[in-house]
């Protein structure tokens, strides 16, 4: 899998990646993928929610004019999305390292880290 990935960020360019330092200088619009019981527990500010699992059912209600940066906890599940919405002509990237990138790069709200990890 990360072979995959790997050759369609730097080889082919079929995927755009966005790295957390970006995520403090809020993009256009987060999208977070992972599930509900995970988006209940923290989230990037202000992100909207839809499971990947219910993505393609929902593209509709996402910008195709914005930029749009999805996450999942460590970027797998939002690898798959990004590549699902580009193939649909979003503007989208993956951010690389996911929620717990982000969780790392600032100091968590009270609770916030001890809910993200169980």
């Amino acid at each position: 899998m990360a072979g995959m990935i790997a050759a369609n960020v730097m080889i082919r360019g079929a995927a755009r990646i966005a790295h957390g330092e970006g995520v403090e200088r809020t993009p256009p619009l987060m999208l977070d993928v992972r599930d509900a019981s995970e988006f209940r527990k923290g989230s990037v500010p202000g992100a909207a929610h839809i499971p990947i699992d219910e993505l393609r059912a929902r593209m509709d209600e996402l910008p195709r004019k914005r930029d749009i940066w999805a996450y999942c906890f460590v970027g797998q599940r939002s690898y798959h999305a990004a590549r699902a919405l580009l193939q649909h002509g979003f503007r989208i990237r993956s951010v690389s390292g996911g929620y717990k990138t982000y969780l790392q790069s600032r100091p968590p709200a009270p609770g916030q880290a001890e809910k993200a990890n169980e």
